[in-house]
């Protein structure tokens, strides 16, 4: 079974996360914090793993930092780039679109052959514009 690590987990991270486990593929969302989980289930945040999804988890992870996320690269096929930055400088953009790519790939080609890497990312123009980029 292919094993997906979906880097940037938010709302597009997790609807891709969820088609793919309907589709019964694997994967891992590594997100900088983890959604609040809903009232009496304290569960839910760390993991939307239910038999309708097959397998999807979300961790949290700062992809800077490799430690937080090593352990779920194994047996990783490809990686989906998702990720944001956490601020509108220069330097936040540098450790989201360079670093912490950069730091990813390393430690996901270090202990798995990768297939295939895709990488999204947007860039806004205006109030209400974005621009979407997409390369594989």
């Amino acid at each position: 079974m292919a094993h997906v690590v979906i880097a940037g987990c938010g709302d597009i991270g997790t609807a891709l996360g969820e088609r793919l486990a309907v589709r019964g593929i694997s994967s891992i969302g590594l997100r900088r914090s983890l959604p609040s989980p809903p009232l009496g289930d304290p569960d839910a945040a760390v993991s939307s793993e239910n038999p309708a999804l097959g397998k999807f988890k979300l961790v949290q992870a700062d992809l800077l930092q490799p430690e937080t996320y090593r352990q779920h690269l194994v047996g990783c096929e490809s990686v989906v780039y998702l990720a944001t930055p956490d601020g509108r400088d220069e330097a936040a953009y540098r450790r989201t679109y360079v670093d912490a790519i950069r730091t990813l790939l390393d430690e996901v080609t270090a202990v798995a052959p990768l297939s295939q890497v895709s990488q999204v990312s947007q860039v806004s123009q205006g109030p209400c514009q974005r621009v979407f980029y997409v390369s594989s």
